[in-house]
């Protein structure tokens, strides 16, 4: 394998959760091997912005760029997507003459985007494309130009050199929807960097200082939150379980859903036993899951790969997760976690009680969790394995 070298990292993302994390996570891991990584995305994104407090003085750009991507109609938002190739273009073009050579682009593929696999062939270097998203899959925001949208990814997958995508049954869907060949494509999950857990003493937060009850269970998760993270169903499944196990619920971050969720713990008579934290900065976030007692994902879809997943398993924590494919090639159930049947009120309640009832099994399932994730799911071991695939063609 080469030994070093420059990768121009090119996305165009607002950099924030866990796409933030994932851009972080793999340019980290290049630069721990010694690579030197430029980031080439949308003016005013710096996906290291939000790792600890905002400090930035001017993010008018960026904000204006969030809000168009909320609020524009879709058939507006997909043709700016296509005329935002050439400004990515003209970036990559500015960047690389800056940086000299580069031995191979990294794109986190969007869709409608087609500048990456330009400038690779116009430059004469490898590509690799990362696809957490893409057409084959269904999607919160559906496509006004899907056909257009779907040329433009047959042709860029077509072109890549090597694809890297989160699950199996991703992969599947890549190969039978648009043809690939299945050696072209290599599989690697989500993952977390393990010194982000290895938390200061003196950084520690009081459950006190959010207002969680002494003594009680609490249950919680991370996330942007939207529809089918489930918080609806989790608070509703358990509401009258709260009274018996103390239960609270701790939801560390904000989204759509979040007055959903209040307005339903008020009608079931548990509002002073759910808590959002808002945004937290990413450095921060493991200290906030250290004062989860449970975790759980009450609601993915089945592609998912979810980020929180390797959090949740890295802060030591016992995880209660749905029956999805993806899920079960990471946890084994009993083991790093507990499965309950998707959108099963019966199957998540039953899981949740097991967790309840056994302190000493919560524990079990926390070590062997981070275990796991300490030693199989690391940035760092993604990005070498995208290294050793690039310049040892390994299949």
């Amino acid at each position: 394998m080469k030994q070093s070298g420059r990768v121009l990292y090119l996305h165009r993302t607002q950099g924030r959760g866990a796409e933030g994390a994932h851009i972080r996570g793999m340019v980290d891991g290049f630069r721990a091997f010694g690579w030197t990584v430029d980031i080439v995305g949308p003016p005013g994104v710096d996906p290291y912005m939000h790792i600890g407090p905002d400090k930035s003085k001017d993010r008018v750009l960026s904000k204006v760029l969030g809000w168009f991507a909320s609020k524009a109609p879709q058939v507006c938002f997909e043709l700016v997507e296509l005329l935002y190739n050439a400004i990515a273009l003209r970036c990559l073009h500015k960047q690389w003459k800056l940086g000299g050579g580069y031995s191979f682009i990294y794109e986190r593929y969007a869709l409608n985007s087609f500048a990456g696999v330009f400038f690779s062939g116009l430059k004469k270097i490898p590509l690799v494309l990362e696809v957490n998203d893409a057409t084959v899959i269904e999607r919160s925001r559906p496509l006004a130009l899907k056909s257009v949208a779907r040329w433009i990814e047959y042709s860029v997958l077509q072109r890549a050199d090597l694809v890297v995508t989160i699950t199996d049954h991703f992969k599947e869907l890549l190969v039978s929807r648009h043809g690939l060949a299945s050696q072209k494509i290599m599989v690697l999950p989500n993952a977390i960097d393990p010194k982000k857990y290895e938390l200061e003493e003196k950084k520690r937060l009081k459950r006190a200082a959010l207002g969680i009850p002494k003594n009680c269970t609490v249950l919680g998760c991370v996330g942007a939150f939207v529809p089918w993270h489930g918080l609806e169903f989790l608070v509703e499944t358990m509401a009258r379980c709260c009274d018996k196990h103390d239960i609270f619920f701790l939801f560390i971050g904000d989204g759509p859903i979040r007055q959903n969720v209040e307005k339903k713990a008020a009608k079931l008579g548990i509002k002073h036993r759910v808590q959002f934290t808002g945004f937290v900065a990413a450095n921060q976030v493991p200290y906030y899951l250290d004062m989860i007692d449970i975790c759980v994902i009450p609601g993915a879809n089945a592609h998912c790969s979810p980020m929180k997943l390797f959090e949740y398993m890295a802060a030591g924590k016992p995880v209660v997760l749905p029956r999805y494919k993806p899920l079960l090639d990471v946890v084994t159930g009993g083991k790093e976690g507990i499965f309950f049947e998707p959108n099963d009120a019966t199957s998540l309640r039953n899981a949740l009680q097991k967790v309840l009832a056994s302190p000493s099994l919560c524990r079990e399932m926390g070590d062997d969790g981070r275990r796991l994730v300490f030693s199989s799911f690391t940035w760092s071991r993604n990005s070498l394995a995208v290294l050793e695939r690039i310049f040892n063609n390994k299949k």
